[in-house]
C-alpha cells in the first residue's frame, strides 16, 4: 500500500511539473516549489492550479499596476512574470540565499490568512468543494475571470449548503401546526449555532440532552427546549436571552409535551444570570394544568 501511495504521489507530482513547465512556461525549480507549497497547504494534487492563480495575479499586476508611463506588451509582461517567478525559485542564475523570499514561502503567504481573498477562497474551493467547481477555476485565463469564477463558485456553494441545511431542517421537523409554526429537532452544530446566535443563549443542550426549537413559517426561532430523550425530561424551556417564553407560545409547548411524551417538565423560571432570584413557576404550572403530565408536589 505504501509503495502504491508513493508511486501515486510521484505520478501527481510529475503531472503537476509537466503542466507547470509546459502550460505556464516556468522552470522545473518553480514546479518543485509549487509542489512543496501545495503539499503544506493540503492540496498536493493542485500544485499546478496554485501556481497558475499566482501567475495570473502577477500578470495582472505587471500589466496594470507595475508602474511606468508606457504599457508593456503582453509578451514583455509574460517574460517579466516568468523571470520573477523563476528567480524566487532559484531557476535563474540567481542562487537563493537563506533569507530570500522563496517562491514556496510566497505561495504559502499568498494563500494564507493575510493573502488576497481570491486566493484564500480559491484554496478553500480546491480543498473541500466538489470537482465541478475546480473546473470553473481551471478554465480561468486572466485574473479578472479567476476573480469572477471564485466569486460565483463561492455563491453557488453557499446556496448548496443552505439547501442542504433546509433539507436537514425538513428531515428533523417534529410537529407542524396549521398556522405555519413547527417544532424542529436541533441536531447539527450549524443549526445549534444559529439557534444560540438568534436566541442569544449558548446554543448547546445540557449533557446527554437534545434541543428542540419552536420556529415560525419563516424559520425564525422563538422558544428553545432542552430535553433528554432517555428520561423524557425537559430541563429548560426558554425564550430569547434565557427569559421564559412569551405566553403566546405556551400552547405550542403544551402540544410538544403531549406529542413527544414528556414525563417531567422541570422548567422553574430561575434566572440564569442570578440563581438567587425567586422562581417563576407560571410556565411550570401552566404546562401541568394544560398537558397530560401529572402535577408533582412542589418541593418545599
Amino acid at each position: 500500500m505504501k509503495e502504491f501511495l508513493h508511486s501515486f504521489r510521484g505520478w501527481i507530482n510529475e503531472d503537476s511539473r509537466s503542466s507547470i513547465m509546459g502550460t505556464l512556461g516556468l522552470s522545473s525549480s518553480a514546479a518543485m516549489h509549487a509542489i512543496w507549497a501545495a503539499k503544506k497547504l493540503g492540496v498536493e494534487e493542485h500544485a499546478f492550479l496554485l501556481l497558475k492563480f499566482y501567475y495570473l495575479r502577477m500578470l495582472h499586476y505587471y500589466k496594470n499596476e507595475g508602474g511606468g508611463e508606457e504599457k508593456p506588451s503582453a509578451k514583455a509582461v509574460k517574460k517579466s512574470v516568468r523571470w520573477h517567478i523563476d528567480y524566487h525559485a532559484g531557476g535563474t542564475k540567481h542562487t537563493i540565499g537563506h533569507d530570500d523570499e522563496t517562491l514556496e514561502r510566497t505561495l504559502l503567504s499568498w494563500y494564507g490568512e493575510q493573502g488576497p481573498w481570491v486566493m484564500r477562497d480559491a484554496l478553500a474551493i480546491l480543498k473541500s468543494a466538489p470537482k465541478k467547481y475546480h473546473k470553473r477555476l481551471r478554465s480561468a485565463g486572466t485574473w479578472k475571470t479567476l476573480t469572477s469564477a471564485v466569486e460565483t463558485a463561492m455563491e453557488d456553494i453557499e446556496k448548496e449548503e443552505q439547501e442542504k441545511l433546509r433539507a436537514k431542517i425538513r428531515e428533523d421537523i417534529m410537529i407542524v401546526f396549521p398556522d405555519g409554526f413547527f417544532w424542529y429537532n436541533v441536531t447539527c452544530t450549524v443549526a445549534q449555532s444559529t439557534e444560540g446566535r438568534v436566541m442569544q443563549h449558548c446554543g448547546r443542550p445540557s449533557e446527554g440532552g437534545t434541543m428542540a426549537s419552536l420556529r415560525d413559517e419563516h424559520n425564525n426561532p422563538h422558544v428553545t427546549i432542552d430535553w433528554n430523550k432517555e428520561t423524557m425530561k425537559v430541563h429548560r424551556c426558554r425564550g430569547k436571552q434565557h427569559e421564559l417564553p412569551h405566553e403566546k407560545y405556551w400552547k405550542y409547548i403544551y402540544q410538544f409535551v403531549d406529542e413527544v411524551g414528556i414525563k417531567i417538565f422541570d422548567e422553574r423560571g430561575q434566572k440564569m444570570s442570578d440563581p438567587d432570584t425567586p422562581l417563576d413557576d407560571s410556565l411550570y404550572d401552566a404546562v401541568h394544568a394544560n398537558s397530560n403530565i401529572p402535577t408533582p408536589p412542589l418541593p418545599s
